[in-house]
């Protein structure tokens, strides 16, 4: 644990870490963030490289991440 600071509380004394305080602006942070998503545009599609789906690693989903679509091993995918 790093360094620690005190603080009071109604005359309670707790002492906390570092680690603690950066874990609480990351919450904070997290519940403060509001994300932005931009689409990608056609043209950026379009230049995706073209593959082979070879194989899946073990216990992989046959799911894409990205779009949820189902693929099948030999099928062809774009690369992302």
């Amino acid at each position: 644990m790093g360094n620690g600071r005190f603080i009071s509380t109604f005359g309670n004394v707790e002492k906390v870490s570092d680690d603690d305080h950066a874990r609480g602006a990351m919450h904070q942070s997290m519940e403060t963030y509001k994300g932005k998503f931009i689409p990608a545009t056609a043209s950026a599609i379009k230049g995706l490289e073209k593959v082979r789906v070879k194989g899946l690693g073990l216990g992989a989903d046959k799911v894409c991440v990205i779009c949820m679509e189902g693929f099948e091993v030999g099928l062809g995918a774009d690369k992302v």
